[in-house]
């Protein structure tokens, strides 16, 4: 939010300065925006804690870390839109200042992710199946039980069966899955084996779809 409130912020001190606005209180706007976005990277990053999951109940290997949320793309964005601010009021150095975070901000999206950081396509399908797993009856820290299916040839179907019947799915690569599936707390078993299915409530929208697939 604060990222949001401070890429506001710049913004209109660009439509202020587009306007004819004075350089002074264009540039205050311009560091106040700066400013709330950079604070809100720095939350993002002291909620997450060291291994990055942010109380998300994710398994997380020891060792590894969730990859960080992209801070540079809101600190980026108000540093920018500062650029532009400054331009107009005609503040040469502080556009300049401005463009300084902006390559900064730039240069941290860039960057490869260290060898420790998993890959956040993994980690954003781990936290989603996780998350519908703890909407649907499963408490801190617990199981769910779930499969894989294979799908042409290097992808898999992997579904979560929820204690409450509800079932999610996602399409993974066969190569993640199990590593997906550590992280989401998911307890893979046999398709074949009836437990999990048994679980499974089949609801009338999905007979419906089913039934018009025919």
């Amino acid at each position: 939010m604060l990222g949001i409130c401070g890429v506001g912020v710049v913004l209109g001190a660009a439509i202020w300065a587009a306007t004819g606005g004075v350089a002074a209180p264009v540039i205050t706007l311009v560091v106040i925006g700066i400013v709330l976005a950079a604070a809100d990277a720095v939350l993002w990053n002291a909620e997450a804690g060291p291994d990055g999951s942010g109380g998300s109940d994710l398994a997380v290997p020891a060792g590894r870390r969730l990859s960080p949320p992209p801070w540079g793309l809101t600190v980026g964005a108000a540093a920018g839109l500062g650029v532009c601010a400054c331009l107009l009021a005609g503040a040469l150095w502080a556009a300049a200042a401005s463009a300084l975070v902006l390559v900064l901000a730039g240069a941290g999206l860039l960057r490869p992710p260290p060898e420790r950081e998993l890959p956040a396509h993994v980690t954003s399908t781990a936290r989603r199946l996780r998350s519908f797993a703890r909407a649907h009856g499963v408490g801190p820290g617990e199981p769910v039980g779930g499969y894989v299916t294979p799908v042409g040839e290097s992808g898999v179907r992997m579904f979560v069966v929820a204690p409450d019947g509800r079932w999610a799915d996602a399409m993974v690569s066969a190569t993640e899955a199990e590593q997906i599936a550590q992280l989401a707390r998911v307890d893979l078993r046999d398709p074949a084996d009836p437990t999990t299915g048994r679980r499974v409530r089949v609801g009338n929208d999905l007979w419906t779809a089913m039934a018009r697939s025919w």
